[in-house]
């Protein structure tokens, strides 16, 4: 298997874990979105130095390695898109969250090629600008619907997702762990300011935040960053976009909740461009 089909399958296993994010985050009743931002957070941290010290264990060198400014930038970029994301969801429809989100790849296509000097294929350059057109269609029905706040939030989530995507980029995804740990620990501390009350999630809500926070997001996020070492910032983030259908998928399912009409024409547009895009990724690999 060639490193850029390693790199989508990594990718895609990542994105099918990820989108459960939405449908947990929704099932979870934590009072204050803080609450969960916070939790989500500690346990991801949790979670990952166990692996990290498991690791230690096993290996004869055992020591890890420093921290770097691309670890802080991606760590606080993680941060920022994990609870923008959970406000957002407070605020808007999960379809239009998830489209918007989705602009992720059209920022890391813009901050790779100022700091990694990343060139672009035209045809990705094409797909985002299509894409772009979809992510309008959205924003033009939050404002008219008092979702505009839920949309901004999802917007400032899509740049910090990028953010992260380049600095895992940057080093190749051998950071990604640190990333991730530093991005969890940056989202309880910010929760915690913000007056999180972590003990209001209790019973089964919190079974569910443990499902979440322990294996849903550390999971997805270690396949991402593993498949940042195959395939460019911007790529990566296209095969991501394929949540922007899980994940509504699981809440329609759930609770029955159809989204907007023009969320599903601005959503559908993304999801085809998507798929287009990745048919002539395979067509110009066979050539």
């Amino acid at each position: 298997m060639i490193d850029r089909h390693k790199g989508a399958l990594l990718a895609l296993c990542g994105v099918t874990i990820l989108s459960l994010d939405s449908l947990l985050v929704r099932l979870v009743d934590a009072a204050s979105p803080w609450n969960l931002v916070f939790w989500r957070g500690l346990l991801l941290s949790i979670t990952l130095l166990s692996i990290e010290f498991f690791r230690a264990q096993q290996s004869a060198e055992g020591r890890p390695a420093g921290f770097s400014v691309a670890v802080f930038t991606g760590g606080f970029g993680y941060a920022s898109a994990a609870m923008f994301f959970v406000l957002g969801l407070g605020k808007s429809d999960v379809t239009s969250v998830l489209a918007i989100y989705s602009m992720a790849p059209f920022f890391a296509a813009v901050i790779a090629f100022v700091v990694l000097r990343e060139t672009l294929p035209r045809h990705t350059v094409i797909a985002m600008a299509v894409a772009m057109v979809g992510i309008a269609a959205i924003f033009q029905y939050g404002v008219g619907s008092g979702e505009e706040i839920g949309d901004l939030y999802a917007l400032v989530s899509g740049l910090g997702s990028a953010t992260y995507l380049v600095s895992l980029r940057r080093d190749s995804g051998s950071s990604g762990t640190r990333i991730l740990v530093t991005g969890g620990v940056t989202m309880a501390l910010i929760a915690l300011l913000n007056g999180a009350s972590p003990m209001a999630i209790q019973g089964v809500n919190f079974i569910y935040m443990l499902l979440l926070g322990s294996v849903v997001v550390p999971l997805s996020g270690l396949c991402v960053a593993k498949s940042s070492q195959y395939l460019p910032a911007a790529q990566v983030g296209l095969i991501l976009l394929l949540e922007l259908l899980f994940g509504p998928f699981w809440i329609y399912l759930v609770f029955n909740e159809t989204p907007a009409t023009e969320n599903m024409i601005g959503g559908t547009l993304v999801l085809v461009t998507l798929f287009a895009h990745t048919l002539w990724e395979s067509r110009t690999e066979r050539r």
